[in-house]
């Protein structure tokens, strides 16, 4: 923390401080330190170089050499967010980096429509896992070209699985979370 003595410069700090607050809000409590820690680090190197007499013009000028919050933290943000998201595995988390990711960069939204996609099959494979137990007709079915995980009305196609569906969706959608949130992490932060 910068202390002002010119009261403007003050108050120009703690918006700025506010803002910054606002962009990390999701992030973990050390990330949160360190970004406003180089900020601040940043903000004061800034003005001791600065030939300006005020505290306001010198502040003001280390903030405008930083550029948008958008443009320099937004990325930090996104990249940070991807990483908590591979690392807890919390589904809040995936979201959350998907939220905050979508729309970045075309690639960045490519990559997280794709795993989205992915994401949906995971979900669907664990409410077919609950499903079976409320309706037994739920199931895996085999038989005709056909390959259907759900319930089918043909004749000829036969349900292989049993309640074994269960355990195996869960597995599956489990495996397939964790590998998918772990390549994410490894495609969306590939420079």
């Amino acid at each position: 923390m910068i202390a002002f003595e010119d009261k403007s410069a003050q108050r120009v700090f703690d918006q700025y401080q506010r803002q910054v607050d606002h962009m990390v809000v999701h992030l973990s409590v050390e990330d949160k330190k360190e970004i406003k820690l180089e900020i601040t680090s940043h903000l004061h190197e800034s003005m001791q170089r600065d030939a300006e007499d005020r505290e306001i013009d010198k502040l003001l000028n280390a903030i405008d050499k930083l550029g948008s919050l958008e443009e320099y933290l937004g990325p930090l943000v996104a990249d940070k967010l991807i990483e908590q998201a591979s690392s807890s595995l919390r589904p809040g988390a995936v979201i959350r980096a998907f939220v905050y990711n979508l729309g970045r960069s075309a690639k960045r939204t490519s990559l997280f429509i794709f795993f989205g996609v992915i994401y949906l099959f995971v979900i669907s494979l664990f409410v077919a896992g609950i499903a079976k137990f409320f309706v037994p007709e739920i199931g895996l079915y085999v038989g005709e070209g056909n390959f259907v995980i759900g319930t089918i009305d043909k004749p000829d196609v036969e349900e292989v699985l049993g309640f074994w569906i269960t355990p195996i969706a869960f597995a599956l959608a489990g495996i397939l979370y964790v590998f998918t949130t772990r390549i994410l992490k490894i495609l969306a932060l590939k420079k």
